[in-house]
């Protein structure tokens, strides 16, 4: 930063770290991303497995 400074190109060098770090932060999301789909995924399975089971034990006699 301080060498953008000194050669009068600051904007340029905040816009390259800008969009280094913009990377980073969408690589990071697509990595969440694709760790937490299959996690939502068996959790809505798990739900929609579990009220078939309250129903029968819920009917009446």
């Amino acid at each position: 930063m301080s060498f953008g400074g000194k050669i009068g190109e600051f904007d340029v060098m905040t816009m390259i770290v800008a969009d280094l770090y913009e990377d980073e932060v969408e690589q990071a999301i697509k990595v969440l991303t694709s760790f937490l789909n299959p996690l939502i995924i068996m959790v809505i399975v798990e739900m929609i497995s579990i009220i078939p089971i309250f129903k029968i034990f819920n009917a009446p006699a």
